[in-house]
């Protein structure tokens, strides 16, 4: 019964930690992304007020 545990807490560990890496990857990425809308989106607003 005890290799059970030990199987099953190694899977815990090994899922958590893809968990949090794909998490942390997947929020700096998304982060990259609405930045470069943001400065797309003022871009668009200056050049709208120059003409």
């Amino acid at each position: 019964m005890n290799a059970w545990i030990c199987f099953w807490a190694v899977w815990l560990v090994i899922s958590g930690a893809a968990f949090a890496i794909i998490t942390l990857i997947v929020a700096i990425k998304g982060f990259e992304d609405l930045r470069s809308m943001f400065v797309g989106l003022s871009n668009k607003e200056r050049e709208g007020e120059a003409q």
